[in-house]
């Protein structure tokens, strides 16, 4: 027998469409916020409890909504935003189907309390297991939502979330992406009750300058050219870094659309065009683009998080930003950006470190030019590396341990570990139990037989890892801290600067870059001063 057609009640109604609009903690921080910043808002504190599984509280100092409302804020496609159909074509709002705080509340316990400047006092509404209490509360002007125990009422949908720790970092990553789409409003980011984030107000250009660096890194605006073009009813502005600031993934590539957040296929192509003939494969541009429309050009309403749109003119869009980009990444520089001079090193000075293929071509007078992916083995130890105006002569084998270092004490307990295919046999050596659970901790796996030791599994971000030496100083170090274990595994990394891919050293070459400060023991500045005593050092 087939089975009947039912109308779905309002509850589960509405925890479908909760998973199309809330997927996790970090989407309900997006959803409130937009909606904060719709009510005009100065100021914004978000208090997050456990990653957002616990707790998730917004308040701002906005619009606030009057007593009579506050029961329709969570009512399904209740809004203030949208009155016509005619709206939808011209929409200037984050928010506006009025379904985000609808769907919040069927899938967590959701409390409001909310004062207009018009009222006297504010109202607390309180919505638990789909009932509602509006009981009069003392509060300053605007809205507070309170958000607990997400997915009480959905487990299965609970499993797919991540962990404490990986849940809070999408909500800082979202935050941050916020902060930049609206650098008017001062915002308080706290985790467990331990401030995160404290941006204040940027209130000029200058404080907005320093609201980017911020977020992006201290070195993006060092990198990054200014762009500010206009087009045919369009407008670009922002920042974008040349080939030789890059990622090997898109994560500092934000976009914004009339200061929407938005990771939108067209955009993301145009912009990939743009750098087509810079970057290789599996290398990502770093920038911070806006750009303004008419907003009766795109329709953000076809997608329910409103992350993608549709443009009525793509191509036209697609090309502008495509050109637009293409155009300064070619040209080189706004009138602001300074870029040093390029100078030219006298391969003959250089003979012993390049290893010019023949004597013949030493002696014409040809010259070399360094840039951002360009590094010369100068001898087994040393490579020769170009930034800017300056030149380092970089200790390879140094440079190599102190990123694997920073990679390892990133990385969360036990190591990943391969397993290996052929066992390495050892004279046994003279460990304690706790080294032992140490070893396990660091990816390796030991099995004692008689008079042998077979090592069965080595950490993966170790490669070239000198297990006899590493094991032989480990167990006269006697029981090492972490920390000190970290140390060691990365000082037995066997160096090998000859056979890095170039994916390789162009990974460390930006660790260089970053992190040159810190590393003055592995490097030497060179000036044409110290060229002659460095060939006579050899």
């Amino acid at each position: 027998m087939s089975r009947r057609i039912l109308q779905l009640s309002a509850l589960i109604a509405n925890q479908i469409a909760a998973g199309e609009v809330i997927e996790r903690p970090a989407s309900v921080v997006k959803e409130l916020l937009e909606n904060a910043l719709d009510a005009k808002a100065s100021q914004i504190t978000i208090d997050i409890g456990y990653g957002g599984l616990n707790q998730i509280r917004i308040s701002d100092n906005g619009l606030g909504i009057v007593a009579e409302d506050l029961p329709l804020a969570m009512a399904a496609h209740a809004t203030s935003k949208i009155t016509h159909l005619n709206d939808l074509y011209a929409v200037t709002s984050m928010g506006f189907r009025g379904e985000a705080l609808a769907s919040i509340a069927s899938i967590a316990r959701v409390t409001i309390s909310s004062r207009p400047a018009s009222q006297q006092h504010g109202m607390q509404l309180d919505n638990r297991d789909q009932f509602t209490h509006l009981t009069p509360c003392a509060r300053s002007q605007g809205t507070t939502v309170d958000v607990r125990d997400i997915f009480y009422n959905a487990p299965v949908r609970k499993k797919f979330l991540k962990t404490e720790k990986g849940e809070y970092q999408l909500i800082d990553s979202l935050v941050r992406r916020f902060a930049l789409s609206a650098p008017h409003i001062a915002i308080n980011l706290q985790h467990n009750g331990k401030s995160q984030l404290q941006l204040p107000a940027a209130i000029n250009e200058q404080s907005r300058l320093q609201r980017i660096n911020r977020i992006m890194g201290k070195q993006f605006l060092e990198h990054a050219l200014e762009l500010d073009a206009e087009q045919a009813g369009y407008r670009l502005q922002g920042w974008i870094c040349g080939a030789d600031y890059q990622r090997s993934q898109s994560d500092k590539l934000l976009m914004y659309i009339n200061g929407r957040m938005v990771k939108d296929k067209l955009l993301q192509h145009a912009v990939r065009q743009a750098y087509e003939d810079l970057l290789p494969p599996g290398r990502y541009p770093v920038g911070l683009l806006y750009l303004t429309v008419n907003p009766e050009e795109v329709d953000v309403n076809v997608h329910p998080t409103k992350h993608e749109v549709r443009f009525q003119q793509a191509r036209l869009v697609h090309d502008f930003i495509s050109s637009q980009l293409r155009k300064l990444l070619t040209t080189g520089k706004s009138p602001d950006h300074y870029i040093p001079q390029q100078r030219d090193i006298p391969l003959m000075l250089c003979e012993n470190y390049l290893s010019p293929k023949s004597k013949e071509a030493v002696e014409k007078p040809q010259h070399i030019h360094f840039n951002a992916h360009n590094w010369y083995r100068v001898s087994d130890r040393f490579v020769l590396i170009k930034m800017a105006a300056t030149s380092y002569l970089v200790d390879i084998k140094g440079l190599q341990q102190a990123s694997l270092l920073d990679k390892l004490q990133l990385t969360d307990l036990p190591l990943a570990s391969r397993p290996l295919l052929v066992p390495i046999f050892i004279q046994p050596p003279s460990l304690t139990t706790l080294a032992l659970q140490q070893l396990r901790h660091l990816g390796i796996t030991l099995d004692f037989m008689a008079d042998k030791c077979l090592i069965r599994t080595l950490p993966i971000l170790v490669a070239n890892l000198d297990i006899t030496g590493f094991l032989q100083t480990f167990a006269e170090g006697g029981d090492l801290s972490i920390e000190a274990a970290f140390e060691l595994l990365a000082s037995h990394q066997r160096a090998d600067g000859e056979n890095l891919d170039e994916e390789q050293q162009l990974d460390l070459y930006q660790y260089f870059k970053q992190n040159r400060l810190h590393l003055s023991g592995l490097s030497k500045e060179l000036n044409e001063a110290t060229w002659v005593d460095l060939l006579n050092a050899k």
